[in-house]
């Protein structure tokens, strides 16, 4: 594997109706030892966003793009600009906009474990409990899901560097070259979720390792709206609302995104057993955590 020695970062971080948040990580990004990297922000929908330029060391550029591109079309808009107006840079990294980073070595920790053949992203710990939300993703076949089992660990429970079946894009460094070698993330067939698995998820397939660092990491306040069949819905139209839920695409657990993720990233006869099966977790679920008032530890989504 080769190590890059001159690292030239595009930060490109989509935004969309939480502007509040995005002031904190820009702030945060001021402080950083390493300093070679400019900021993109792909604004597609949010109001009364300004930014005072003289307020931070390094370069920003705002898109302003349509509302109706969604997390990854609008994640594309800004990888799209990089390539066509910024041709010195060599990596990119995505970021959420409601992520905190502390670490003033932050950036710097991601260019020294660099590689211009892997895809890095590092643990997220919950701002609130110090525990850590998610810390290497594996897929468990058998069972239809990625699992970290260090969630809820605390950080000196865990190994130094963990290498994943897929990532997340909430902090997470992409060579250039391995863009070109798998394109852009899926917007057409996964608008909002599961294209940033999808997408490393190709990469792997490519011979393209799957990091994740323990060395550094990001702070959230992470509040899922997944359609797990864990949710206790409050309504007296319990099934309307679960309804609702499994077919909203603003869900990260509808039918539609787990369906298309499965039969691009998995062989058919696998993808529908883990359609089919995840259906059925969602099902049992949401009956046993409604209408039997209990919601078991362990059962998994």
């Amino acid at each position: 594997m080769s190590k890059n020695s001159k690292i030239q970062l595009a930060i490109i971080i989509p935004l969309y109706n939480r502007f509040t948040h995005i002031y904190d990580l820009l702030q945060s990004l001021n402080f950083q030892k390493f300093t070679d990297f400019q900021v993109v922000v792909v604004d597609h929908g949010t109001e009364d966003f300004r930014v005072d330029y003289n307020n931070y060391k390094f370069n920003i550029s705002i898109i302003k793009a349509s509302s109706n591109l969604w997390f990854t079309g609008a994640t594309n808009t800004g990888i799209r600009y990089v390539l066509n107006s910024e041709p010195q840079v060599n990596f990119i990294m995505i970021m959420n906009d409601d992520i905190h980073v502390k670490n003033e070595n932050f950036l710097q920790t991601f260019v020294n474990e660099s590689k211009d053949d892997a895809i890095i992203s590092c643990m997220a710990i919950n701002s609130e409990t110090k525990k850590i939300v998610y810390a290497g993703l594996k897929l468990r076949r058998f069972q239809c899901f990625y699992d970290t089992s260090y969630k809820g660990l605390n950080l000196e429970q865990i190994e130094d560097k963990i290498y994943c079946d897929v990532l997340p894009t909430r902090a997470t460094l992409v060579p250039i070259a391995v863009i070109k070698k798998i394109g852009f993330l899926n917007e057409e067939k996964l608008p909002q979720y599961g294209s940033d698995y999808e997408w490393t998820s190709r990469a792997k397939k490519q011979q393209i390792d799957l990091i994740m660092l323990t060395s550094t990491y990001i702070k959230t306040q992470i509040s899922s709206n997944r359609v797990s069949g864990r949710n206790l819905y409050s309504a007296k139209n319990k099934f309307k609302c679960f309804l609702n839920d499994l077919f909203d695409r603003h869900q990260s657990g509808n039918v539609y995104d787990i369906t298309n993720y499965s039969f691009l990233v998995f062989n058919w006869p696998y993808a529908f057993f883990f359609v089919s099966f995840g259906l059925l977790k969602k099902i049992l679920g949401f009956v046993i955590v409604n209408y039997f008032n209990y919601n078991p530890k362990h059962f998994s989504s």
